[in-house]
């Protein structure tokens, strides 16, 4: 690929390096570092000097910067690694623009210059790869009467190779974009335009690239999924622009270099107050229309016989939906980290909730709109994130009429537009980059569904427990009648098990009454009972899943062994069902030993491993240990709360066998506690057996 660097190039950098640390510092800071003051000169009109920028001026056929707003993106590389610093606003003195950039002392060798106009189309995340770096011509863009839209420009510094820090750096600059100059006339409507949509099929029009900055090359325009085939215009109604007659108007913008080629077709939506107009163009044979980076592209549009509709004004309730893997999400206004959380739904026209968070005010002001929740106004302030304010924000909705979907940008920057995370676990954000920004409005109601919760959602019960267990139950918008109960067999069956004697609603008392037979078997079992609460506006579930343990098989004078596998370091800790016993640990194993000696716990202090209620009787506990530093590592041992044996004070030695032994038959709890001394490193359980 060429470069888009022109032989006479018609912006210059000159720069002067001041306030450098001396080697004798001991801080590198780069906000105190060195400061680097560019002075870029821009000439000429538009149309003879393509590479230059910014703001062109058709009565004088010159290019100028703005007085305010204008800032670069400067990147210093060595020794292969890339460091970054947005300028401070340039100042412009007789149409020539300096900008401060601050980098520390650098004293690696050699050092290699670029830099990125606007320091907006510069990506943020994860882009210090000068040779693959990735920038973003914007799809939404609000040019002047005259001018495209200077935020939507992209011009590339030419790389400079140093052998030191420079005290004088000078640079030149190329336009990577193409710019269209649009004229659109004899539109049926006097009323002032509001928006312009040129829309190219197939083609990539705007969107993010990569670019090698040091060959001063864009690698790839428009990479996968980070393109859009339209570039978007937005005007106020106080620029009075107006395409009727055959004047009309000029809509300026940037875009990729591409083609439209003779019998393809472009298309052209105008918007105005109260219609929305649409004209499709076939390119004629031999009139290709070209877009080529670093020059213009002028052509007219003539709007006779464009198709009509009424401009669509929302107004009133919605919910804000994205669609990703067949998955609807809705969004909240509830902070989920810098973004605003994503709901699961399954939507309905109108959607009725009872989840005040999801539904949003959608009110027209002026040309654009609000979004708001009560007081609290959807916003943008920063990076990719959504946030509420008490002070409304503008926002400029845009609708694909052919999918029925929506674009919401921000009406004072917008290529911050809202979207759904690509990541199902992200929410909602104003984004620059390639997230799912196509969102749905649903109209929305508010409704009381009814809510039913239980305090808790599992119940664990020994294999003798016959006794009746209360769950507190809070049920809302629904009253004590409105409640019916379900007992299921297992965790997916239909059928009603026998083994539950008690599973009633106590709707005087809130709360769900539960009790069942004793575990004859020495198998476990489970259950769901399903609370369903039931009125005219809609249904709530809560389930409570039941497991009763199996009866032990162990008891005086029958011994069992259990030796710990390298499955069991990850279930341990949330409960390891042994005949009959489940176990559990205060800390989950740290490794199963690679040397085959068991359960590893490093450096236990306070660990503790114990087990539901066994009622056989126990006189004798034999463990088989390791320990790796000796008389550092103890155990201690209770059944049902009292001490079967001594303290065991283990041997630095693998898989020794140590007892604890009782007089008379306990039962209970057995809980096994792990200590180390300071020194001591870890401690190993190989298998357990009980008499």
């Amino acid at each position: 690929m060429k470069t888009f660097f022109k032989s006479i190039l018609a912006v210059a950098v000159c720069a002067s390096l001041f306030a450098a640390c001396s080697k004798d510092d001991t801080v590198s800071d780069p906000s105190n570092g060195r400061k680097v003051t560019m002075t870029v000169t821009a000439s000429s009109e538009l149309e003879s000097a393509s590479g230059s920028r910014t703001t062109y001026d058709p009565l004088t056929g010159k290019i100028s910067w703005n007085e305010t707003g204008e800032y670069l993106q400067v990147f210093e590389t060595a020794a292969s690694k890339t460091t970054y610093a947005n300028s401070q606003e340039g100042t412009v003195s007789d149409g020539t623009a300096k900008f401060a950039v601050s980098f520390p002392e650098n004293a690696n060798t050699p050092l290699v210059y670029n830099a990125v106009y606007p320091a907006s189309a510069w990506v943020t995340s994860n882009n210090t790869d000068i040779t693959n770096m990735k920038v973003v011509t914007r799809t939404s863009q609000q040019p002047t009467a005259t001018s495209f839209d200077s935020n939507a420009d992209l011009l590339i510094a030419k790389s400079i190779s140093l052998e030191s820090q420079p005290t004088e750096l000078q640079m030149s600059f190329g336009r990577a974009v193409a710019i269209g100059k649009m004229t659109v006339k004899n539109l049926a409507s006097e009323e002032p335009v509001l928006g312009v949509e040129f829309t190219a099929p197939d083609k990539k029009v705007t969107g993010r690239s990569y670019v090698d900055m040091t060959a001063g090359t864009v690698k790839e325009y428009g990479y996968t999924g980070n393109f859009s085939d339209n570039v978007t215009l937005s005007y106020s109604s106080e620029m009075n622009l107006k395409a009727n007659g055959a004047t009309g108007m000029t809509a300026y913008f940037t875009c990729f270099p591409f083609e439209v080629a003779a019998g393809e077709t472009f298309t052209v939506t105008v918007t105005t107050a109260s219609k929305i107009f649409t004209k499709t163009v076939t390119v004629q044979e031999g009139r290709a229309l070209a877009f080529a980076a670093g020059d213009s592209s002028t052509f007219a549009v003539d709007m006779t016989g464009a198709a009509e509709e009424a401009t669509e004004t929302l107004s009133g309730d919605y919910v804000i939906t994205a669609t990703q893997s067949e998955i609807t999400y809705a969004m909240s206004s509830l902070a989920d980290g810098i973004r605003l959380a994503p709901v699961m739904i399954t939507p309905s026209n109108p959607y009725k909730t009872g989840d005040e968070t999801l539904i949003w005010t959608i009110t027209k002001s002026g040309d654009n709109y609000t979004i708001s929740q009560g007081e609290n106004y959807l916003s943008w302030e920063s990076d990719n994130g959504a946030t509420t304010s008490t002070t409304p924000y503008e926002l400029v909705i845009t609708k694909n009429k052919s999918e029925g979907t929506y674009q919401i940008a921000s009406a004072a920057t917008p290529s911050r537009i809202l979207a759904k995370n690509t990541q199902a676990a992200y929410g909602f954000g104003f984004y620059t980059g390639s997230q799912t920004k196509d969102l749905t409005l649903i109209p929305a109601e508010y409704v009381k569904l009814p809510q039913i919760t239980l305090d808790q959602t599992t119940l664990t019960l020994s294999y003798n427990d016959t006794e009746t267990h209360y769950i507190p139950v809070t049920l809302k918008n629904a009253e004590t009648q409105d409640v019916s109960v379900a007992i299921y067999d297992g965790t997916e069956g239909t059928e009603q098990p026998d083994w539950i004697t008690t599973g009633d609603y106590n709707g005087s008392e809130n709360r769900l009454e539960v009790a069942a037979t004793e575990n004859t078997v020495a198998t476990p079992r489970t259950a769901r009972i399903v609370l369903t609460a039931t009125t005219s506006l809609g249904t709530a579930n809560a389930t409570l899943l039941i497991t009763q343990n199996s009866k032990p098989e162990g008891g005086v004078g029958e011994t069992w062994t259990y030796t710990f596998e390298s499955a069991d370091k990850d279930k341990i800790a949330a409960g390891l069902t042994v005949n009959g016993l489940t176990w559990t640990a205060s800390k989950e194993p740290t490794a199963f030993d690679q040397n085959n000696r068991g359960l590893s716990w490093s450096k236990p202090s306070g660990v503790t491993i114990k087990t539901s209620d066994y009622t056989g009787g126990i006189k004798k506990i034999t463990l088989v240990m390791s320990a790796n530093t000796a008389n550092l590592s103890t155990v201690n041992v209770t059944v049902g709360g009292q001490a079967l044996g001594e303290t065991i004070s283990l041997a630095k030695t693998n898989n020794q066998e140590y007892v604890v032994e009782s007089e008379t038959p306990l039962s209970g709890e057995i809980v096994l506690t792990l200590n180390t001394e300071s020194g001591g490193k870890s401690l190993m359980i190989k298998t357990i057996t009980i008499n």
